[in-house]
């Protein structure tokens, strides 16, 4: 399989999350977007 080809068939799987440590506590933060590779399937899923 050459470079080309593989970079074709990339398929992001991962969505947006961030988590932030501070001395009083914690920060979770994620995207809403239910995605299935290019289709969004939902657009306010629960992911905290």
């Amino acid at each position: 399989m050459t470079q080309n080809n593989a970079a074709n068939q990339l398929v992001l799987k991962g969505t947006t999350t961030l988590g932030v440590v501070c001395k009083d506590g914690v920060i979770l933060a994620s995207d809403t977007r239910v995605t299935m590779g290019f289709y969004v399937a939902h657009k306010f899923g629960k992911k905290v």
